[in-house]
């Protein structure tokens, strides 16, 4: 199934880790924040979080423990990569 809103919500997923991404690389403090955001939308698992994972086919839970293994590679100097 690769409906529009399936698209959407694997670009919001891609978005935050990019964001992520930003804020560990960036010494802005809007790149920090945006940073501990996405970290906290993540952890509690927010909003929008639960349709994402259901657009990724996988279980919340699951989709949280890989976005916390990409968000710790990412802190340990990990580069992005499609």
């Amino acid at each position: 199934m690769n409906c529009p809103e399936k698209r959407l919500y694997i670009a919001i997923i891609k978005q935050a880790i990019k964001d992520f991404y930003t804020g560990c690389r960036s010494t802005s403090r809007e790149a920090q924040e945006e940073k501990e955001l996405v970290k906290e939308w993540v952890m509690a698992e927010r909003g929008t979080f639960s349709l994402c994972s259901l657009a990724w086919s996988d279980n919340p839970k699951i989709l949280k423990e890989k976005l916390l293994i990409t968000f710790e590679r990412i802190e340990n100097g990990g580069k992005l990569t499609k």
